[in-house]
């Protein structure tokens, strides 16, 4: 395929999706920072949220026709994110423009397929590509802003005689794609992550990924900081509410458990369970023609290895930014 010229040697006009199974890959700085609606309703109200110290800072601003993106639309950069790490893996070359199927990337997220679902994963791009960040995050030692959409683009071609799908081509943000290429800030995420059901769930167990990690300490967050970064606009005590259910019901790969630290605030406290690492997955990925699946960093690849997914507060990237702190032995 002919090269565009760049400043990635291997980047291509197009890349072409990978068949098969592909391990998947969260990008680790939207891990930890809110950049979607975590409700399935229309939302046009902007999301600001911004570091303890004051430094970072995330704004998220959405299209008043289509409404913010969802948690549930991410899904599908979680996927685009997937294919570009495992190609960096593969030493093939890469593009931010990715040709697809919408039947394979529908099944590769555990989605039913379909016309009627043809037509959800379309409004769910016109979300993605309508749905703005504003953020100072990924800047290195500079001093750089940058503002992109969740989606550059999208498209889908479709049989004039027939009306069935050609294929489709998405476009990631160079904020995101960078961040796979240039800086490997990826993490990989278990395949159960598609089962859970509830958008706080889901948010859960991505910052539990991202924070938590490996240690053997775990991390904890309270639960007004949890409301904070969540982005959510349910008041405080729906939100806790529904916090306290996922706790109850669990999520893949941690264990959350509820304390109340030496200041009476009520705290989630995330940790790695190591019976739940090595459950087999709900789903029958078999189905989907991708094999055994299993689940976290058994896949491999370019994830961060085990210091680097949450370092120590005196070694970290940005320490008192990240929010939240160790598990603490002293909490009832």
């Amino acid at each position: 395929m002919p090269k565009r010229t760049t400043d990635h040697p291997g980047q291509l006009d197009l890349f072409v999706a990978l068949m098969g199974e592909v391990p998947l890959r969260d990008d680790k700085e939207a891990m930890s920072v809110p950049v979607v609606s975590l409700a399935k309703g229309k939302r046009t109200t902007p999301i600001e949220w911004r570091s303890s110290s004051g430094e970072r800072y995330v704004r998220v601003t959405a299209n008043a026709t289509h409404g913010m993106a969802t948690i549930w639309d991410y899904d599908v950069i979680i996927w685009a994110v997937s294919q570009i790490n495992e190609a960096v893996n593969k030493g093939l070359p890469t593009s931010p423009v990715i040709r697809f199927q919408p039947y394979d990337m529908l099944r590769a997220i555990g989605r039913e397929v379909g016309g009627d679902h043809y037509n959800a994963l379309e409004a769910g791009l016109n979300r993605l590509a309508g749905t703005m960040i504003e953020t100072n995050i990924r800047a290195g030692n500079t001093m750089r802003k940058s503002s992109f959409h969740l989606l550059e683009r999208w498209q889908h071609d479709i049989d004039a005689a027939t009306g069935r799908s050609r294929g489709m081509m998405l476009e990631l943000p160079q904020w995101m794609y960078d961040g796979v290429v240039k800086e490997h800030d990826v993490l990989a995420i278990a395949p159960e992550y598609f089962d859970i059901t509830s958008g706080i769930g889901r948010w859960l167990y991505r910052l539990a990924r991202r924070h938590a990690g490996k240690q053997a300490t775990g991390w904890r967050f309270t639960m007004k900081e949890l409301h904070r970064r969540s982005g959510s606009m349910q008041p405080m005590k729906e939100f806790a509410r529904g916090v306290r259910a996922v706790v109850e019901k669990g999520v893949p790969e941690y264990r959350l458990t509820l304390q109340t630290g030496q200041t009476g605030e009520e705290m989630v406290v995330m940790d790695r369970d190591p019976a739940k690492v090595g459950m087999p997955q709900r789903r029958d990925l078999a189905g989907l023609g991708m094999g055994a699946v299993r689940s976290g960093d058994e896949h491999g690849g370019s994830s961060a290895p085990d210091t680097a997914d949450h370092p120590p507060p005196d070694t970290a990237d940005h320490p008192p930014e990240h929010g939240g702190s160790p598990a603490d032995p002293q909490a009832k």
